[in-house]
């Protein structure tokens, strides 16, 4: 099937497709912070420069065009022109949609994919719901209080009492030990140790 329009009016129209801040993103955006949840656009630092990046829950949001990422819905047809062009350009998204969230997770991100066809009107709700749901499961894990709101510091002293100087039993002999996230933990001995 031909193009039913010139090289340049199609040209016009492909200009006009914008990469951000896309009508999906800005609806999942908006909602997001009415709920009370504060993120970053476009974090071009992480891979795939995720849409939606929430630090404080270590989760990113992929909001994807059904067409463009080849979403498993009737909105997704491949183009009958031009196949050269569209199939080797649309399968080169996936794949590297796919490289983006291996490398997010392996970094110990949460990767969340909003599709372009969850935000029409009749599952708009359900799947925002779904959304903020998933994000407050996040902050509820043990795993993600652990890491997420306690940051690994490079010295974390164990002996919690309260020191404006260095006290004078600081030996260099304390006890060193390594916990599971790498951080270097410091003992500090006792004082009735250094005696």
């Amino acid at each position: 099937m031909a193009d039913n329009h010139s090289k340049e009016v199609r040209s016009i129209n492909m200009s006009h497709i914008r990469s951000t801040n896309s009508k999906p993103e800005e609806i999942v955006r908006k909602y997001l912070f009415a709920e009370g949840f504060r993120y970053r656009k476009n974090v071009k630092k992480l891979p795939g420069c995720p849409d939606i990046v929430l630090p404080k829950y270590k989760a990113v949001i992929f909001v994807n065009g059904c067409f463009w990422h080849k979403h498993d819905c009737p909105r997704f047809v491949w183009p009958s022109s031009n196949q050269d062009y569209w199939r080797p350009k649309i399968l080169r998204n996936v794949e590297r949609d796919n490289q983006s969230r291996k490398e997010l997770e392996t970094l110990g991100w949460k990767v969340i994919t909003v599709w372009e066809c969850e935000l029409k009107k009749n599952v708009l709700n359900e799947t925002l719901g779904k959304l903020i749901a998933e994000l407050k499961a996040i902050a509820v894990n043990p795993v993600f209080r652990e890491e997420v709101q306690r940051p690994c510091r490079l010295f974390e002293i164990v002996d919690f009492r309260p020191m404006l100087i260095a006290p004078p039993f600081l030996r260099l002999d304390a006890v060193l030990n390594v916990d599971n996230k790498g951080c270097l933990l410091y003992t500090s001995p006792s004082p009735r140790d250094c005696s």
